[in-house]
């Protein structure tokens, strides 16, 4: 029985998943010469393997038979946010957030009232607002809020008081938990206004609005709706719902302003660790083992009516040679690169070959119509060693 690995084609893979990977693998560029014809029949079969290899995961004989997703765009992000959420659930790693796509920058405004919905403490001021966030008509991006800052006007000449500092407590209250944003001393010497970062409360709100329960404004010893509304009677209230000025009654009104960006639902950033690993190109002088990636779209597989996310493959693997001491994935690889140098008709030199793996998951239909997740075990390349 042999302890090593014998090189018997560029890429060496250990199990029959990570040879589909491989065999569907192909160089960033390709040259042309007589043998096109063959290489392009080759490439089709590459394709024909890696979608047989789909299909016998999921246990399907052929492609469902779906009439194409039928939902309406808001349907499809939404199913695309839970695959997103599925993913980020399974792997601690998966990126919480995706870059802003350039230009897509916008700014809201609300001025906020008192509604008549009671707070949950007696004591506290209840601000309601539903932010109106159109998102792009693209079901693959999302507006997503940049930043959000609720900014109350202090009425320190209205408000009876004889102290001249209290502490202003701001809850995110979403009938189940009770959430304290932010907690501040306050000068009540002068009017003015107090500026608190709201972001993530607000963010909550977009991806689940069930969370909107409004934000609860508390004050140490003093009636916040004194400071924050001290003339506004409740007649005013209910007849300025519809009025778009920045004070009644001599009231400065509260205000939320908000900036949105549009990003990619499921555009992945680097990791830590794709930063420091630097893959190869097929052609940038690099020969020893190295890592190599070729992505496969679903829409070019003609797939893309019944999976629909992730939209793509990442189909990384492992090529190159493995000069002595080179990325040795353990202390035998050593030792067999040394035995192949000293006895190179004897012992085979190191292959490059997979170290690291992590599964494929899809969200998909069934033939029955039913959307379902899928996860794939070593199917995606993390990093390429020398064993």
């Amino acid at each position: 029985m042999k302890l090593y690995y014998e090189c018997t084609f560029p890429t060496v893979l250990i199990t029959v998943v990570q040879l589909t990977i491989v065999s569907f693998a192909k160089p960033a560029s390709v040259t042309t010469f007589a043998g096109t014809d063959h290489q392009e029949r080759t490439d089709s079969h590459r394709i024909e393997v890696f979608k047989q290899k789909i299909l016998d995961g999921l246990q399907y004989k052929n492609v469902p038979r779906v009439t194409s997703f039928n939902e309406t765009i808001a349907e499809k992000r939404k199913l695309i946010q839970m695959y997103r959420n599925y993913m980020r659930k399974r792997d601690r790693n998966y990126p919480q957030e995706s870059e802003p796509i350039t230009g897509t920058a916008r700014m809201h405004r609300y001025n906020l009232r008192p509604g008549n919905e009671k707070a949950s403490n007696e004591k506290r001021l209840k601000l309601f607002v539903v932010p109106e966030l159109k998102h792009p008509e693209d079901h693959t991006r999302e507006r997503a809020v940049s930043s959000a800052r609720l900014k109350l006007f202090k009425h320190t000449s209205l408000a009876t008081t004889r102290t001249s500092e209290v502490e202003i407590k701001l809850f995110n209250n979403n009938q189940v938990i009770d959430t304290l944003v932010e907690s501040r001393t306050i000068d009540l010497s002068r009017d003015g206004w107090e500026i608190f970062d709201i972001t993530q409360v607000v963010q909550d709100w977009i991806e689940d609005p069930e969370l909107n329960n409004g934000i609860e404004i508390f004050v140490d010893g003093l009636d916040a709706g004194q400071l924050v509304f001290p003339s506004l009677n409740i007649t005013e209230r209910m007849s300025s719902k519809s009025s778009t000025n920045t004070t009644i009654s001599n009231v400065i009104l509260p205000i939320l302003e908000m900036k949105t960006h549009e990003r990619s639902i499921l555009k992945r950033v680097k990791r830590q660790n794709d930063i420091e690993r630097r893959d190869c190109v097929k052609g940038d002088g690099e020969s020893r083992c190295c890592r190599f990636t070729t992505t496969i779209a679903f829409s070019d597989l003609g797939w893309n009516d019944w999976i629909l996310a992730p939209p793509d493959y990442e189909a990384h693997y492992c090529d190159g040679s493995c000069p002595d001491r080179f990325k040795m994935a353990n202390t035998f690889a050593g030792i067999q690169a040394r035995l192949h140098a000293l006895y190179p008709n004897k012992f085979p030199k190191p292959c490059c070959v997979p170290s690291k793996l992590s599964p494929l998951t899809i969200l998909h239909k069934d033939s029955s119509g039913k959307y379902q997740f899928t996860d794939y075990p070593d199917m995606i390349v993390e990093d390429c060693k020398c064993a």
